[in-house]
């Protein structure tokens, strides 16, 4: 299945403000925001020039304005980008994001090469890429300066695996056996495989790049 940019802009343009209390919303979710913001604490420093990918509604980007020299915020979503504007002018620190951009993680030629000391890409961008996941990773890393960081995330196979063991009798009912074992197998939900859903996404392992970070040359 190829990537439809279309999917993860109308998902998040429908989820809207939800994403902005998503990891406040249980321990679980708060041990998934203190895990990634020991990443950043390590890599992102105060004379970086710093692009967020995929900000949704500021979860990460309330934090990297107090990091980073330089801050551009950027998502598919125009509802998300708006609603983070909303959020960081709450705060008090709008005027520390340099720019607001609507970028899709598969073409980022709007953006100058090496231009960038770090990037920040975690939760669900790259995962939604599916066949265009090679190409998003060199986008960031065409993005970095010689010697940047990228600091990337995506979605988890196995954590996803714990969060809805209870669903896969369903899943085997819907899809049949031969289907669940390829989604398990390869973590892709698909329109081929997963009949019942239309989030289509690739949850992945730590053999794919799960909470890794990545650097220019």
């Amino acid at each position: 299945m190829g990537y439809d940019p279309a999917f993860p802009r109308t998902h998040y343009d429908g989820v809207a403000d939800k994403e902005w209390n998503r990891l406040t919303r249980n321990r679980r979710g708060e041990l998934n925001f203190l895990v990634h913001m020991d990443v950043l604490r390590q890599h992102i420093t105060a004379d970086m020039d710093v692009l967020e990918i995929g900000a949704g509604a500021g979860i990460y980007t309330k934090e990297l304005v107090h990091m980073a020299r330089r801050l551009v915020v950027s998502d598919l979503s125009e509802v998300q980008l708006a609603l983070n504007q909303d959020h960081m002018r709450d705060l008090g620190v709008l005027d520390q994001v340099d720019e607001y951009r609507v970028l899709d993680l598969a073409d980022l030629s709007a953006l100058d090469a090496a231009s960038f000391g770090a990037v920040v890409c975690v939760g669900g961008p790259l995962s939604y890429l599916l066949d265009k996941e090679s190409a998003g990773v060199r986008q960031i890393l065409r993005v970095l300066k010689s010697g940047g960081i990228a600091v990337v995330g995506v979605m988890s196979l196995i954590n996803t695996l714990v969060l809805f063991m209870g669903m896969l009798p369903a899943e085997k009912e819907a899809n049949g056996i031969d289907n669940l074992r390829w989604m398990l197998e390869t973590g892709f939900q698909d329109r081929e495989h997963s009949h019942q859903t239309e989030h289509y996404c690739h949850m992945m392992t730590s053999g794919r790049c799960h909470g890794r970070t990545l650097r220019s040359s």
